[in-house]
């Protein structure tokens, strides 16, 4: 497609809306010109966003569910940073414990000692069970903030709903709301 301008393919005189226009104006006008983004401009004329599909779709799901656009995203970037803190919390806990564990290991005690040897043997096998923990609710966190840059952080990946925080925070991984869970699961 060389020698092909951007001018060439545009649409001319698009329709747009105002950042102050009403968000089911700017859905009327989405579907009376079946147009699947609509350019929001100033008064000066000029582009200061684009309003999509997809955008007017996420705002009608947030008014069904009688939850502000804005509070959605808000509550998205208080998890993140609740995630991001004990992602931090578990990779120095995790170290902590390899590294007792290594330290248990190097001061293996003489051949005789076997009083010592079974106490340090009983304190790397409490580590074990907590690192083994620890490590699978990282990796679940990892998941979750993979999923964040996605954009796709609490969005069901059947129903396309909100995924409550409550559940993001106990299950980060998840990538189901409870009802969708529940009929996977039936």
């Amino acid at each position: 497609m060389l020698g092909i301008r951007v001018s060439d393919a545009m649409t001319w005189a698009p329709v747009t809306a105002h950042p102050e226009s009403a968000l089911d104006h700017a859905a009327r006008l989405l579907a009376d010109n079946r147009i699947g983004c609509l350019p929001v401009v100033d008064t000066r004329g000029q582009l200061v966003g684009i309003l999509s599909e997809t955008d007017a779709l996420s705002a009608l799901d947030a008014i069904l569910r009688n939850v502000a656009p804005a509070k959605l995203a808000d509550e998205v970037d208080n998890l993140l940073d609740e995630l991001w803190a004990e992602r931090g919390r578990l990779v120095e806990q995790i170290a902590k414990w390899q590294q007792t564990e290594r330290a248990l290991l190097d001061e293996a005690p003489e051949p005789g000692d076997l009083a010592d040897r079974a106490a340090d043997e009983g304190a790397i096998a409490a580590i074990e069970p907590l690192s083994a923990r620890a490590e699978r609710r990282l990796r679940a966190i990892d998941l979750a903030l993979e999923r964040a840059e996605q954009g796709r952080l609490g969005i069901c990946e059947r129903c396309q709903g909100r995924i409550p925080r409550t559940r993001l925070r106990a299950i980060p991984e998840t990538t189901l709301c409870v009802r969708c869970a529940r009929t996977a699961v039936a």
